[in-house]
């Protein structure tokens, strides 16, 4: 049953935008565009912790300090404090000596209130994991699963002590055998794997693939490392009808693209979790298919698609690559190491915020992507230089450092993120969130050499030292290809889909004239396929001669059923596997469409009338039950039948018996197949809202503002109407007299307004009469756009405010 609140009566306008704050000028027109929201801070409380030093340590609990990205504690002489933090989020705490050298460090929230050996053991693991530069959720579900007792973290945690047995005031100089420490347990949780065969097509190289997938002669191609990359899809030549081979003089380049990394968990990351979970959380990120076209006189068309981007290995053959690819292979690797490695260290080092930010940059601002890009590189040539030479990770190390002693460096990264959050279209209250994690960032890595001491170079010694700079592969658009028609459909419950296998071949019909046979399956989640040359085959798991089945969604579930086709070719009696193809069926229900929510006058009477979306066109009976109301008024069917009742006319009415107050009627479709079968269809709930109409006192309300940065500052003013609202009247009429406006609205004023046209403050409703604003110096509020100096001319205003009734 769902249950939302939407009144009916709403036809909701886009509140006005803060474009007015930005002008340099001021102006009167009361339609003009209105503020922004202000972003709301995260809540913040405070949480009492405890410091657990190890045994044997020889420090004084009362010189500890506990300090996180908001504020900094001292201990009493137990090794308790209180410490602010986000209400409700986990966040990086470290416990500082006397001299600022970090103790203890620890994820400091509400169920992890104590810094000990333990929880300083996992915060180094998840670092030297890499696990600081996976985006989104990715980085949470890490630190989740080394928070396990099970994981055996006994060998950092021993070094961490004799650290401390050594050093009692903190680590202030790397230590090696916490480096060993680390090496070897991140070793044990990412096991090497080879580097694969190359098979032209589609052999993994670099953590690349080109598989023949997608339609017919089409390729795609598929990433699993967190490794940004350039790609060229070029023509070689072709042959002809008589067999006769043609080579063009040079590589025709018919594609040039952007090999995207990982979003997620990708390369070293799917390993990390593989090993501990024994499943892999995402898939690879997948190009969208490219299409080989093949020339009028060929049998076969010869391809090569290169790849290039950055490793620590040089190519097999650098004389097969062009200049202007090389470039675009170095260019990758600057962008690769700026946005899929620095940038997410600021979004997901000192809290959540990086949950909401992940891979949005390079999608939604492409020019501020490469513009920030160029910045960092011209401005930090020493950076340029290193990932040049292939050291990627004293490349990092130089970028960091830069960005916490480079004043216009963290600008650019602060202005860059605000762009890229503004033009994914993110709420004020989102935005704010991630860049405040940003400012924690600079905060917490700056007083912690998080980077030098306690990192590991991990994640890039291993995705990085599996790549080449370049990597080719040779593609022929001669083999048989195939598909699912559909490709993916959506269908009702209890409704069929016709499913044809389509064998496509770049010469035309079946090759060499072999005979076909299909194995169909699919898991049987939300229906069966049906054999039909065996229609009491019900296995979901079969081979047959036909090239269609039928599928019936016949569970009476939703959801997603993928359906598979194995194509085989049958020689001597025996099958030979060509290859598979997919298709991907949503199964959805009829959803009743009826207002959840209906605002009605007092004494009212209205009929609801439901209907399903998509409409119901197969067999059996729809019934329709209605029950409820009673509270605040009478429901009625066909013939005056009272609550409860069940009739295939789906219609009621309601009659509002009081002057104010609640209600409720729920409205269900079910399906009659006969025999006794009913199937549900949807329910929905319908709350009937009377509100008492009352008559309110509104005040005119002006505010001031200001902004900007030396030497383009500003300030302005804005004046409204103030009153509070009504819950459930999103209309208003808004009547003003007593005052005398000799710019623009004279004596009187009256309008009817929306709710949805006013801006919201505090549970009241304004509504804009005038505003302005101007350049000035910072600090400086100019009297002409003061609102001591603009009120004056609503002195004396009345304003009556009255809830309009539809």
């Amino acid at each position: 049953m769902r249950r939302t609140t939407i009144l009916t009566t709403i036809s909701v306008l886009a509140v006005l935008t803060a474009l007015w704050w930005l002008q340099g000028c001021g102006g009167d027109d009361p339609s003009g565009p209105g503020p922004d929201p202000e972003p709301q801070p995260v809540p913040t409380s405070q949480l009492a912790g405890t410091v657990a030093p190890p045994a044997g340590w020889t420090g004084d609990p009362a010189s500890l300090r506990v300090v996180n990205g908001l504020a900094a504690t001292a201990c009493d002489a137990a090794g308790a404090f209180s410490l602010k933090v986000h209400t409700g989020l986990d966040q990086l705490a470290l416990v500082q000596g006397p001299d600022g050298a970090t103790v203890l460090m620890g994820w400091f929230g509400d169920g992890s209130t104590s810094l000990s050996l333990r929880s300083t053991a996992e915060v180094l693991a998840w670092l030297s994991l890499g696990s600081w530069m996976v985006p989104g959720d990715g980085a949470e579900a890490i630190r989740a699963l080394l928070a396990d007792p099970a994981v055996d973290l006994s060998g950092v945690e021993a070094a961490w002590a004799a650290m401390l047995a050594a050093t009692p005031g903190g680590l202030a100089v790397p230590d090696q055998g916490l480096h060993d420490a680390l090496l070897a347990l991140t070793s044990s949780l990412v096991p090497e794997p080879g580097k694969g065969v190359i098979i032209a097509p589609g052999a993994q190289q670099s953590g690349v693939e080109v598989l023949n997938e997608g339609g017919i002669n089409r390729i795609t191609i598929k990433n699993s490392y967190r490794r940004r990359a350039a790609g060229f899809v070029m023509e070689l030549g072709w042959r002809d009808t008589n067999d006769v081979e043609h080579e063009l003089p040079d590589p025709l380049v018919v594609h040039e693209l952007e090999v995207p990394p990982v979003a997620a968990f990708g390369g070293t990351i799917n390993t990390i979790v593989g090993a501990l979970t024994g499943g892999f959380a995402y898939a690879p990120e997948s190009l969208d298919p490219i299409l080989l076209e093949t020339r009028g006189d060929a049998k076969r068309t010869y391809y090569r698609v290169d790849v290039l981007g950055m490793g620590l290995e040089e190519p097999d053959d650098p004389e097969l690559y062009t200049s202007y690819e090389l470039a675009q292979g170095e260019w990758m690797t600057m962008k690769c190491l700026v946005m899929d490695y620095f940038i997410p260290m600021f979004l997901n080092t000192a809290g959540a915020a990086g949950t909401y930010a992940d891979n949005v940059f390079g999608d939604d601002i492409p020019g501020q992507v490469n513009d920030f890009v160029g910045l960092v590189t011209g401005a930090l040539p020493n950076f340029h230089a290193l990932a040049t030479e292939g050291q990627f990770w004293p490349a990092l190390l130089e970028l960091w450092n830069a960005a916490l002693t480079n004043g216009t460096l963290q600008g650019w990264v602060r202005d860059f993120i605000a762009d890229g959050l503004q033009g994914a279209r993110f709420t004020a209250d989102e935005s704010a969130e991630v860049m405040d994690g940003v400012e924690r960032a600079f905060f917490l890595i700056g007083i912690a050499d998080i980077v030098g001491n306690l990192a590991d170079n991990t994640i890039t010694g291993y995705q990085f030292g599996l790549c080449k700079k370049a990597e080719s592969w040779d593609v022929t658009v001669t083999s048989p290809l195939i598909h699912v028609e559909p490709r993916g459909a959506r269908i009702m419950v209890h409704g069929t889909q016709l499913l044809t296998l389509v064998v496509d071949d770049d010469t035309g019909g079946n090759p060499e004239g072999w005979a076909y046979a299909y194995r169909w399956r699919c898991p049987g989640a939300r229906g069966t396929l049906v054999n039909p040359q065996a229609p009491t085959d019900t296995s979901n798991d079969f081979f047959t001669s036909s090239a269609f089945v039928q599928y019936v969604a016949d569970d009476g579930s939703e959801g997603l059923e993928t359906v598979t086709c194995e194509l085989y070719v049958t020689l001597g009696g025996e099958r030979t596997l060509v290859r598979a193809a997919t298709s991907t069926l949503e199964v959805v229900r009829r959803h009743i469409v009826l207002p959840d929510t209906v605002f009605s006058c007092p004494r009212g009477q209205f009929r609801l009338s439901p209907t399903l979306d998509p409409p119901f066109t197969g067999d059996g009976t729809l019934l329709w039950h209605w029950r409820g109301g009673g509270a605040n008024g009478t429901l009625r069917g066909p013939g005056n039948v009272s609550p409860p009742w069940t009739s295939a006319t789906p219609w009621a009415d309601f009659l509002v018996d009081n002057d104010g107050g609640n209600d409720l009627v729920t409205c269900v479709a079910r399906l009659d197949l006969g025999g006794g079968v009913v199937s549900p269809v949807d329910s929905v709930d319908v709350v009937i809202r009377t509100p008492v109409l009352p008559q309110i006192a509104g005040q005119t309300y002006c505010v001031e503002s200001s902004g900007g940065v030396d030497p383009n500052c500003w300030a302005g003013y804005r004046i409204s109407v103030r009153w509070t609202a009504v819950p459930g009247i999103t209309r208003y009429r808004v009547q003003g007299s007593g005052f005398n406006d000799p710019w623009y609205y004279g004596t009187s004023f009256d309008t009817t307004v929306l709710e949805g046209s006013c801006e919201h403050e505090d549970g009241d409703l304004l509504l804009g009469l005038t505003w302005g604003s101007g350049s000035t110096d910072c600090g400086v509020h100019p009297e002409s756009v003061s609102c001591g100096a603009n009120i004056w001319r609503f002195a004396g205003a009345v304003w009556v405010v009255t809830p309009v009734c539809p």
